[in-house]
């Protein structure tokens, strides 16, 4: 999805565990990862490192939001974050007890040194 000449490439939840999925959006030209997902509690790490992995091997920015709180059985990680890929989670992350919306301003040229 092209927004404003920004290139978002979308996956949703589970997908962040197929890294072939990063990889196909990141050479169709996607500029940022955006990753909407229910992740649960036990499963919290996993979440964390997942999306700093998808950042790093496609040196592509992502924007990952999980739910927080509960929804009939099942508690939510949270740890929402917008991740760069040079500074890994450069504009923090919301912890899981946390509702709020966070903005950021992302300079996309990445360069490896």
């Amino acid at each position: 999805v092209n927004v404003d000449g920004v290139n978002f490439g979308l996956m949703i939840c589970y997908d962040v565990r197929f890294p072939e999925l990063s990889r196909a959006l990141a050479l169709r030209g996607a500029d940022v990862l955006v990753i909407p997902a229910a992740w649960p509690l036990p499963r919290a790490e996993h979440w964390r490192l997942l999306t700093r992995c998808r950042a790093i091997e496609n040196q592509l920015f992502v924007a990952a939001a999980n739910m927080v709180g509960a929804h009939d059985s099942v508690t939510f990680c949270g740890h929402s974050a917008i991740l760069d890929p040079r500074r890994l989670n450069k504009f923090g992350s919301a912890h899981r007890a946390d509702n709020q919306i966070r903005l950021a301003h992302m300079a996309l040229q990445v360069t490896c040194t």
